[in-house]
C-alpha cells in the first residue's frame, strides 16, 4: 500500500471549494471534513487525501477536480513556507528552497531538477519509485505548482509541456487550457518542462531579510518531521534505475559510494532496514505500476525491470506479493 504524507493545506482548499459549491459533500464516509483531525496538522496521510478527493470527484461527477483545486490554491495557505518561497529573489532560488523543504508538501516521490543543455530546457520530474498517488492527487499537486509559480513571478507564464504518468482522460482540453501548452499522459514519469531562462525570472515580492527570518521558522517545522535517511533514498533510486540487472547489485552501489559492501550493509542495518528489503519494496512498487498498464506485456515488464527472463520475474513477484504477475494484473483490473 502507498505510504507517505502531503500538506494539509490541500485539504483546506477542498473544504473551501465544497463549502461554496457542494456543502452537502463536506460530510463524507470518513467524517465531516470541517472537523478532520488533519486540518490542524502540518501533514495528512496520502491515503486519506486520496479517499476524500476520490469521493468528492465521484459525487460531483468532476474527474478534473484535482486540476480545479490546484487553480484555487493560494501560496499563503502554505504558511511560513509559502512566504519563504515568494520572498526569494529569483525563481531558481525558490525551486531550491522548495526542494529543501519539500517534505512539508510531499514526502512520497521527491522532485528532481533536470537540465538539458542542448535544448536549453529545465524539467521538474517526479518518478514512481515509492508508488503512485493517483490521477487526482498528481493533478492537484502539479496544477498547484504552476498556479503558485505564476503568482510569485507575477505573470501567466506557460511551460513548454506537461507530462503525467497517469492515464489519458476522456477530455484533455481543460488541461491544455490551464497549462497553456501540450499535455501528455501515460508517460514514464511526471514532468513539467520549461525554458532554462525561467530560472532567472525575478519574483515580485522578493525580500532577502524576510526570507531568512521565515526560513528559521520553516526549519523548526522541518525539525518536527520524522528523520529521513538520505542513504535509503540513494539506495531506492539506484535500484529503480538499475532494476534486477547486475548493475543493481549492492556491490555496484557500494563502489559508487566509495565504501565496502559490509559498511553499506551496516549503515542500512542501523537505519532498521536492509538492501534486500529496499530492493524488494522498490521493484515490487515498480512492477505493480507496470502491470496496471495493459499495453505492456509481461515480457516487456520483465525487460524493463532488468530480469534476465520472464520466469525469474514471475518467481520474484510471487515471493513479494504471494500471487503471479498475471493474477495480480487480473485482480487489479477487477478492483
Amino acid at each position: 500500500m502507498l505510504s507517505g504524507n502531503v500538506s494539509s493545506a490541500f485539504l483546506q482548499v477542498l473544504i473551501d471549494y465544497l463549502e461554496e459549491f457542494a456543502p452537502q459533500l463536506l460530510q463524507q464516509p470518513n467524517g465531516d471534513l470541517r472537523h478532520s483531525p488533519y486540518k490542524t496538522q502540518l501533514l495528512m496521510p496520502v491515503n486519506y487525501w486520496q479517499q476524500v478527493l476520490s469521493f468528492s470527484a465521484e459525487q460531483l461527477n468532476l474527474p478534473t477536480l484535482g486540476l480545479v483545486l490546484g487553480q484555487r490554491f493560494k501560496i499563503s495557505q502554505l504558511g511560513p513556507l509559502g512566504y519563504v518561497l515568494q520572498s526569494c529573489t529569483r525563481l531558481d532560488e525558490a525551486i531550491l528552497r522548495l526542494q529543501k523543504y519539500e517534505r512539508l508538501i510531499n514526502d512520497i516521490n521527491h522532485m528532481q531538477l533536470e537540465s538539458d543543455a542542448k535544448s536549453e530546457t529545465v524539467a521538474l520530474v517526479w518518478g514512481a519509485e515509492h508508488g503512485r498517488p493517483g490521477t487526482l492527487v498528481d493533478e492537484c499537486a502539479i496544477s498547484t505548482l504552476i498556479k503558485v509559480t505564476r503568482d510569485i513571478i507575477g505573470m501567466p507564464a506557460s511551460p513548454l509541456s506537461v507530462e503525467f504518468i497517469n492515464p489519458t482522460p476522456v477530455d484533455t482540453s481543460p488541461y491544455e487550457t490551464f497549462f497553456g501548452c501540450p499535455v501528455l499522459f501515460n508517460q514514464a514519469r511526471s514532468r513539467v518542462i520549461f525554458p532554462k531562462q525561467w530560472l532567472d525570472l525575478p519574483l515580485r515580492q522578493s525580500d532577502a531579510v524576510l526570507q531568512q527570518l521565515l526560513a528559521d521558522q520553516v526549519d523548526q517545522l522541518m525539525a518536527q518531521l520524522p528523520k529521513e535517511s538520505q542513504l535509503i533514498e540513494v539506495v531506492r533510486r539506484h535500484i529503480a534505475n538499475a532494476g534486477a540487472s547486475a548493475e543493481g547489485h549492492v556491490s555496484q552501489l557500494a563502489k559508487q559510494l566509495a565504501m565496502t559492501e559490509r559498511t553499506l550493509h551496516r549503515r542500512l542495518d542501523a537505519l532498521g532496514t536492509s538492501y534486500r528489503q529496499i530492493r524488494e519494496d522498490t521493484l515490487g512498487h515498480l512492477a505493480e505500476e507496470y502491470l496496471r498498464d495493459h499495453r505492456l506485456t509481461l515480457t516487456e515488464i520483465t525487460q524493463m525491470l532488468g530480469f534476465s527472463e520472464q520466469s525469474a520475474f514471475s518467481r520474484a513477484f510471487k515471493s513479494w506479493r504471494g500471487i503471479s504477475p498475471l493474477a495480480w494484473r487480473q485482480q487489479a483490473s477487477t478492483r
